[in-house]
């Protein structure tokens, strides 16, 4: 069994129930702490600007449970192209479910649950959009190693498609999927 240590720096349980901020460095910072990045791999951050209206804005998803050709052509194309200096993220992104949360607790919940966050420096709200995606093979049994007492489950495809797997039965903040280097040689990375 593997114990997890609390971080002195984790948010609360009250903290999760606050709005969130008009400063998307502060937004930022928040959801790192709560997905420990950058330990987590699972984890991705894309930072931008809008240029009709002249905003940074950034991107929050979980890779393994997300679509990521449908982020480039249904939310960052539009986003990125936009012109228009009063922007409205919703007429923008037509082609998918768009929400507005406030609440850290409802924007993590979504975000666990096959959403990306956007998040607009200077307001208050993030958009939350879905773009879900997961693998859809179910866990097998090991043909070519026995077990008699035990699991008999096993991953036998690439990292990512194992995440995606394992997040479909866990969906929670606190699940980190870590890369350490194996060799110092071979520079070979595992999770």
């Amino acid at each position: 069994m593997i114990k997890v240590k609390k971080n002195r720096d984790q948010i609360d349980e009250k903290q999760k129930n606050q709005t969130i901020n008009a400063n998307l460095t502060t937004n930022l910072s928040i959801f790192k702490k709560l997905y420990a990045h950058p330990i987590n791999s699972d984890l991705s951050i894309r930072t931008f600007s809008i240029p009709g209206i002249n905003q940074p804005a950034a991107l929050l998803s979980i890779p393994s449970i997300v679509d990521k050709e449908t982020i480039d052509e249904s939310i960052l194309n539009p986003l990125l192209t936009n012109k228009d200096e009063t922007l409205d993220v919703q007429s923008y992104i037509t082609t998918l479910e768009v929400t507005s949360e406030t609440i850290i607790q409802q924007i993590t919940e979504k975000v666990n649950n096959r959403h990306v966050a956007l998040f607009i420096d200077g307001e208050k709200v993030a958009y939350v959009i879905n773009c879900a995606f997961f693998e859809h093979r179910s866990i097998e049994n090991s043909e070519n190693e026995i077990v008699l007492k035990g699991p008999k489950e096993t991953f036998v495809e690439s990292a990512e498609v194992n995440f995606s797997l394992i997040r479909k039965n866990i969906r929670n903040e606190n699940l980190v999927f870590e890369k350490l280097q194996v060799s110092k040689r071979g520079k070979t990375k595992t999770s």
